[in-house]
């Protein structure tokens, strides 16, 4: 098992390189088109050919750094599952949707800002993508 460390999703002492590994295989397993950003900030889609060997890939990473130990493995999976859902679209969505609120053209009511805030701060709290992490595509829904 990796180095164990506080992790800020959780609180809990977790293997960061678990927690990432088991946030990426949920993304990479999922049906959704998945993608990563590249240095020069475009998007770059895995391939369905291609999410077999990164499936692999990232088991192997999870099997080399994830504990055995069923609590503390609990408590990595728990924190992955936070980091996916703090990555999803839904989050950026609400984390974009405050920051527009937040502009001076915004016509919200200091209390919708509140809430949205609020709403923000327990769910989707903000952490670093750093390159290389493959997210969600967020679909934009036709009106």
């Amino acid at each position: 098992m990796g180095d164990s460390r506080r992790s800020p999703l959780s609180g809990d002492s977790v293997a960061p390189a678990c927690v990432e590994a088991l946030e990426q295989l949920a993304t990479v397993k999922t049906q959704l088109p998945v993608y990563k950003f590249t240095v020069g900030g475009r998007q770059q889609y895995i391939q369905d050919s291609d999410r077999p060997a990164e499936i692999d890939r990232l088991q192997k990473i999870v099997d080399a750094n994830c504990s055995v130990n069923p609590q503390t493995r609990s408590n990595e999976e728990s924190a992955a599952q936070r980091l996916h859902l703090i990555r999803s679209p839904d989050c950026t969505a609400e984390r974009d949707k405050l920051a527009l609120m937040g502009k001076p053209s915004s016509h919200d009511s200091p209390d919708n800002i509140a809430q949205q805030r609020q709403r923000v701060i327990e769910r989707c709290a903000a952490v670093e993508t750093p390159l290389n992490v493959w997210l969600l595509q967020m679909w934009v829904r036709p009106r």
